[in-house]
């Protein structure tokens, strides 16, 4: 489905991210937890721009990110940080959300972010759960 140029919904849509993302790095500055990470800049271009469509509906936000988040750290836990350990985790997150019917692709992209960062177990609470409970509300 190709986009139509409409300014009005342009500029609601770059309003919005832009909000939304001031929101997240504001509370992290602010709070000493943990709010944002790289991937919201592209679920905020979903909710934004596709706000009716199923990849941008608020289960599919939590639920994608708690999926592809538990996977990443149970499998590099399990079998170590390595290249195809990141790919596999980056697989079973595709699996899991088409399965469950709770696709969101940006997502899919954090078995990548856990391979670079290592984040700790704590990583799903802040930012995760809580960065998606503010994308959410926001929308």
């Amino acid at each position: 489905m190709p986009f139509k140029k409409n300014t009005k919904d342009s500029a609601i849509a770059a309003i919005a991210s832009f909000l939304t993302i001031f929101i997240l790095a504001w509370l992290t500055d602010n709070s000493g937890f943990n709010f944002l990470m790289a991937p919201f800049g592209a679920t905020c271009a979903l909710v934004y721009t596709l706000p009716k469509a199923q990849i941008s509906q608020a289960k599919n936000i939590l639920f994608g990110y708690a999926s592809a988040s538990t996977v990443s750290f149970l499998l590099f836990h399990f079998l170590g940080y390595h290249e195809a350990v990141m790919a596999l985790g980056v697989g079973i997150a595709v699996f899991l959300m088409m399965f469950e019917r709770i696709v969101h692709p940006p997502a899919v992209s954090i078995p990548v972010f856990f391979y670079y960062v290592k984040p700790q177990p704590e990583f799903l609470l802040f930012p995760i759960l809580s960065g998606c409970v503010v994308i959410i509300i926001a929308r």
